[in-house]
């Protein structure tokens, strides 16, 4: 009944101290434990409240089947539950990096399960996995485990009567029946048989969907690759590769920056300097100048530069903050939460409201751009009155540390009201701030939900429009209008296979859902003109939502929010009486005055309650009540829907499984910022969409400084590993990855790791933050990769299609998108800075091409990660190598070579052998012939490292299928030097049936979608 459900956490009432579980007769502090077991109502709440202590309930015995999150949900009870009640941590920061250390995890089995087999060993998968994590795992036991007839389960036991025990895995397997996992178990944590086969194809179909988006792509990749091997053939000459700029962009100049910079900025230019990292580039801000306006640098990093003077001279632009920021253990300033002791403070709060215009900007609500009017937040704030002139308050201290002359901050925080003309804007890493997108991620039932939200608006009388002309009377039949076009999305959402997708796209929609044209092309709009016109209605009336959703204050909340109406009366008599006067006028001013001044007082003490207030019992409670509010409220998204039904080109849709995803585009986001002067310094953004997302009123001046090659003294080692294609590869080939990271650790020593963040493997770093601008990894000799930066493939296409409207040049850009974050990793150990220093670089990925950094300097090689680890290859590599050795350990024998012989040496049957021999397109003799070819110069070993010799087995290489690339780059030559119908006849039929097909399939797909024919007439005859 409960299959599909995930884990649930359920707490006990109270942070007392129960009875607990205890191991012999020492009773453990219940702050540090969480519970696991069976069930999703009363059994883990019973199990909560009579233990004391955090108790997650799971839809069945086995709770290793989704192990995120488990592993997400333990983090959670122990930062928000255990870390804040916990005795030993209640005078401390919370520490999210040791937590596991102090965490101790209680597995609660019912009666019977040492006596099952199949429970036992899934719960001892659990416990290792979990054990894996890093935490203290016991099982309690309190005599049920192998009494299946008498035995009871924690919710059936008196506390008071009964001893609970807790035991150790090794403990619950020598008392349990249990089965040792599948021989290639992960970490041992694989789940029962069942679910581990179901486990393996669920591996296998994602396998399968990887492939069939991946296939798409790299036949764009392997057309560029195919051609620039022409232009290489026709021996076009590349630049001079002293000047090579990343993507041949720009002008180069010598000498100092900041002067190029300023020159270009006096010609009426804006300017990008996109020379190689670690030139200095940040460094030059501080020689950059002006004698009429500000320099405003803004950065991702701008609350924590790493260059010590921008942090000294320019002037932080602090966002709205509900909570001030404080210095984390890295010694970095962050935001706060409401976990954070407020004597750890560096910034105080600034904004008591700031967390609802998060709230609501993140569902999509626009509450900051609200033209001339007080947004509804600030206009209900009892402190608005006192924002703009008392210092620690948002819009008191913003306007302070905006007429400072050297300003840093983020774009975002910019004031919108203010004329930039004359000052310079220096954008550090642009590609890291500037976004003209939002995304909104809506489920059919909110959408439903905010259906029903907006029906009065539909249906009420309307008595202004937007050109104020006219009075509108809207009636029921508009909801039903916008119902009928709701209820055709709803079948988008459930299974994707019934529904007419093209089947070049079904790939695609299966992995990433359905795209944004597949979706208008399934829904019908029966009048787009009434569409149009509700579309405008609700937009007109949002600000109105807003302000009804915040709420109106009783007075005594708006206290403060008026100024004191005789203000300018009060300082003008003051003003007047310090003059010389007539005692008569003097006299009757006088009596004004007191009067004023004595009402002044008055509002004066108003004013000090109010400064109180945001701490009060009432505002707190208030709080609660909108933010609550906020959280329950469906996200914006229906409106945007019915905008993108009526053709707007800046959103994009996108419905993958129950929820449907909607990008947004703002192009005049940052149109205030037209005419300001600005500075761009990043190695790989691209110029062109640069300019599409922050208009100017000046032409782009694209330079770089000359440098010398600047990867000359680093050597990287492509490691193709399958399984990589993907930034969430299955365990499998997270496998593969750890065998071949410990063999390079043994060869190199110690080496930093970056991969993805959601990566289980321990890493020092993360794409798309670690590669990017960090200083972290400079100087490291030996420096790891694993799996390529693919931004995500599905939102870069929705955030590419809302800025431009359509998918035209998409795979050149993210292609492009790919190179950078890969030419900014390669940066990172910033060699270039110590010349007379050698470096490593070791990529881990799956087909990877690399050859665009050659322009750099750097020495590539291209390795397989089968050459690393003889299990670190794909099955078929490590069947066929398996196959490979059981010849040579045969030959060494002196027994007949027979495919009986190679199944009993493999554990497999003679048809096994047979079949993975043939679907190399070799026969058993030919293999054989090969192999005595390399042992009569040496062992099996040679074949996997003796890289300087693979010319000579190159046969051998293609049975293991190592060396794709390269075949393809000789596939080209030979091409061009006998002519296709030559080498079709004589060359290319000699290939392995795997390399043969992936070649004609390129190839044919070339000719049949670039109309690219070869010239099949044989070379001429040289003289």
């Amino acid at each position: 009944m409960h299959k599909n459900l995930p884990p649930l956490p359920c707490l006990p009432p109270s942070p007392h101290t129960p009875p607990s579980p205890q191991k012999t007769h020492e009773k453990p502090s219940q702050t540090n434990q969480i519970g696991l077991c069976e069930g999703l109502e009363y059994k883990p709440l019973l199990a909560a409240k009579n233990l004391g202590i955090p108790v997650i309930g799971f839809p069945g015995s086995n709770f290793s089947i989704s192990p995120k999150t488990l592993k997400a949900l333990i983090k959670k009870i122990w930062t928000e539950w255990i870390g804040t009640n916990s005795d030993t941590t209640s005078n401390e920061t919370l520490n999210d990096t040791d937590y596991t250390e102090q965490c101790e995890i209680i597995l609660i089995a019912d009666a019977g399960v040492g006596v099952n087999p199949q429970i036992s060993t899934s719960h001892i998968s659990t416990m290792k996995m979990i054990e894996g994590w890093g935490y203290d795992i016991s099982l309690a036991d309190w005599g049920q485990l192998n009494d299946k007839e008498n035995g009871l389960d924690i919710d059936e036991i008196d506390l008071k009567t009964t001893e609970i025990n807790l035991i150790s895995i090794q403990d619950f397997k020598n008392r349990s029946e249990y089965n040792k996992p599948h021989k290639y178990a992960y970490y041992s944590d694989e789940p029962d048989t069942i679910a581990y086969q179901e486990y393996v194809e669920w591996e296998k179909e994602q396998e399968e969907i990887e492939e069939a988006i991946y296939t798409e792509r790299k036949i764009y990749q392997f057309k560029d690759f195919l051609s620039q091997g022409f232009k290489k053939l026709a021996k076009k000459k590349a630049n001079q590769l002293s000047k090579i700029n990343p993507f041949g962009e720009g002008e180069s100049y010598t000498g100092n920056r900041a002067k190029k910079l300023l020159e270009e900025i006096r010609n009426g230019c804006d300017v990008l300097d996109n020379t190689f990292m670690g030139d200095g580039k940040s460094h030059s801000v501080l020689e950059i100048g002006s004698e009429e306006g500000q320099i405003i640098y803004l950065s991702k990093n701008h609350r924590n530069p790493s260059i010590p003077e921008i942090k000294r001279i320019f002037t932080d632009i602090n966002p709205r903050t509900q909570w001030g920021f404080y210095f984390n253990n890295e010694g970095l300033l962050v935001e706060a939460s409401e976990l954070i002791n407020p004597d750890s403070l560096v910034i105080k709060p600034n904004c008591i409201r700031a967390d609802m215009f998060k709230g609501l900007i993140n569902k999509g609500y626009d509450v900051e751009n609200s033209g001339d009017t007080i947004n509804p937040i600030c206009l209900n704030c009892p402190l608005f009155s006192k924002c703009s002139d008392t210092p620690g308050m948002y819009k008191h201290d913003k306007r302070k540390q905006t007429e400072a002359k050297y300003q840093r901050g983020f774009p975002d925080s910019l004031p919108r009201d203010k004329d930039y003309s004359k000052h310079i804007l220096i954008f550090d890493e642009p590609s890291e701030q500037l976004s003209t997108t939002q995304e909104i991620i809506e489920t059919w039932e909110e959408i439903i939900i905010e259906l029903d939200r907006l029906r009065p608006y539909l249906t009420s009388q309307i008595t202004e429009t937007l050109n104020e002309s006219e009075t509108q009377v809207q009636t029921e039949e508009n909801y039903q209008f916008i119902d009928r076009l709701v209820q055709q999305l709803k079948p988008l959402f459930k299974k994707k296979k019934s529904l007419d997708i093209p089947s070049d796209k079904r790939g695609q929609s299966l992995k990433y859902g359905l795209e944004h044209e597949i979706i208008l092309g399934l829904i019908s709009v029966e009048d787009k003109e009434k569409l149009s016109q509700i579309v405008a209605q609700l937009e007109f009336l949002e600000s109105e939502f807003i302000g009804e959703l915040m709420g109106k204050l009783d007075r005594d909340h708006l206290l403060g929010v008026e100024q004191f109406d005789h203000e300018k009366e009060y300082q003008e008599l003051k003003k007047q009486l310090s003059k010389e006067l007539p005692i008569t006028e003097r006299n009757k001013l006088s009596i004004r005055f007191n009067y004023l001044d004595e009402e002044r007082n008055e509002f004066k003490k108003k004013i000090k309650m109010v400064n109180s207030y945001h701490n009060s019992q009432k505002n707190i409670d208030y709080v609660k009540e909108i933010s609550q509010k906020i959280a329950d409220l469906p996200p914006n998204g229906l409106i945007n829907i019915l905008k993108a039904l009526l053709g707007d080109t800046n959103i994009s849709l996108r419905i993958a499984g129950n929820k449907c995803k909607i990008v947004v585009n703002d192009p005049n986001k940052y149109a205030f910022l037209k005419d300001a002067k600005k500075i761009y310094l990043e190695t790989t953004i691209d110029s062109n969409h640069l300019q599409k997302i922050i208009p100017s009123s000046r032409p782009l001046k694209v330079v770089h400084r000359e440098i010398p090659l600047p990867l000359e003294n680093l050597e990287i080692t492509n490691i193709n590993t399958p399984g990589l294609k993907t930034n969430n590869p299955t365990k499998t080939a997270t496998n593969r990855s750890q065998k071949v990271l410990r063999e390079l650790t043994n060869r190199y020593g110690d080496m930093a790791l970056i991969t993805h963040k959601g990566d289980i493997m321990d890493k020092d770093g993360y794409y798309f933050r670690d590669n990017i601008g960090s200083n972290k990894f400079e100087g490291n000799p030996n420096l790891a990769f694993k799996g390529t930066p693919n931004p995500n493939y599905g939102a870069i296409m929705d955030e590419y299609r809302a800025i431009y409207g359509n998918l035209d040049g998409f795979e050149a850009y993210y292609d492009r998108l790919i190179k950078a974050q890969i030419l900014q990793g390669v940066g990172r150990q910033r060699c270039q800075r110590y010349p007379e220093q050698k470096f490593r670089l070791f990529m881990i990925a799956t087909d990877l091409n690399l050859d665009f950094l050659k322009d750099y300097g750097c020495k590539i090689s291209n390795h397989h990660s089968l050459e690393y680890h003889p299990e670190a290859g794909s099955p078929t590599q490590v069947a066929r190598l398996e196959t490979l050795s059981a010849i040579a350990d045969l030959s060494a024998r002196g027994t007949k070579i027979t495919l009986q012989a190679i199944g009993d040496l493999r554990d497999v049957s003679r048809e096994a052998v047979r079949k993975l021999i043939q679907k190399s397109g070799l026969t058993l003799a030919k293999l054989i012939r090969f192999m005595q070819k390399i042992l009569s110069t040496g062992s099996i070993d040679t074949l996997i490292e003796g890289v300087d010799r693979k010319f000579e087995v190159k046969q051998l290489r293609q049975f293991l299928e190592l060396e794709f690339e390269a075949i393809a780059t000789e596939t080209l030559a030979d091409i061009k030097t006998m002519g296709w119908e030559v080498f079709e006849k004589t060359y290319l039929q000699t290939f392995p049936e795997p390399v043969l097909a992936r070649i004609a399939a390129v190839l044919l797909a070339l000719i049949d979608e670039e109309r690219i024919i070869f010239d099949s007439s044989p070379p001429p005859q040289n003289e």
